[in-house]
């Protein structure tokens, strides 16, 4: 008959295997709380940090406020591009192999234009523009006319859009959406906008004839989707 062991000196063996387990187990939970404590620490310093940036951010754009509004601005260049911003008054000067444009854009002015494109139904456009919105507009343009109007009119576009981008600023006390119908007549337009700066551009709008005048009438699109795109809004012209 086999030997049985003794009850007593079998718990006794597996006293040793126990203290290890436990040791184990208690060694487990003070690497968990060391990790824990290490995720905590990392996760207040990337929040001290992100709160760093964000005061800086509020000074910076404080202090660009401040000096658009004292009109210590001295502007940016982009290659042939320099643009000057003064509260919310803003002027560009542009020029490329085809056009050589002055524009001055004022948000809170009085219907006042002065315009010299050199494309007479654009300047009839861009007066109606100003007067409508009570803004003031100077543009001072030279291009390639004797070619054809797009470039002209397609870069008087990308000069308006970065000017009224500029003078809106950080958009304040203006409501950022709109929306408008205006009849004339037999046609009626729809117009929604949002200064969002996502620049998105809808055009759905049909013409009797290709021409207006001397004035082609596809350039009404490439002018409204070059400022939509610049001037970084939602545009939508139904």
């Amino acid at each position: 008959m086999a030997e049985q062991e003794n009850p007593i000196i079998e718990q006794e063996k597996r006293k040793p295997e126990r203290k290890d387990r436990r040791a184990e187990s208690v060694e487990r939970r003070a690497e968990q709380d060391r990790r824990d404590e290490q995720d905590v620490t990392i996760e207040a310093e990337r929040r001290v940090t992100a709160d760093r940036r964000q005061e800086e951010n509020r000074r910076n754009g404080q202090s660009r406020r401040n000096e658009a509004a004292n009109g210590t601005n001295p502007g940016t260049t982009t290659g042939s591009t320099q643009l000057q911003v003064k509260g919310r008054v803003s002027s560009i000067a542009r020029k490329t192999n085809e056009t050589d444009i002055q524009l001055a854009f004022n948000i809170d002015g009085t219907g006042k234009s002065e315009l010299e494109s050199g494309v007479p139904f654009l300047n009839h456009m861009l007066d109606l523009f100003t007067k409508h919105g009570q803004f003031d507009l100077q543009v001072e343009a030279q291009g390639d006319i004797d070619i054809d109007d797009h470039h002209t009119v397609e870069d008087i576009a990308i000069c308006l859009g970065q000017v009224f981008r500029e003078a809106v600023g950080d958009k304040r006390g203006i409501k950022r959406y709109a929306s408008v119908f205006i009849p004339m007549d037999e046609a009626l337009a729809q117009v929604i906008i949002d200064i969002s700066n996502r620049p998105h551009f809808e055009y759905r709008a049909a013409y009797p004839s290709a021409q207006v005048g001397s004035f082609s009438t596809e350039l009404v699109q490439e002018f409204l989707w070059k400022f939509a795109l610049e001037a970084r809004v939602t545009l939508h012209v139904i």
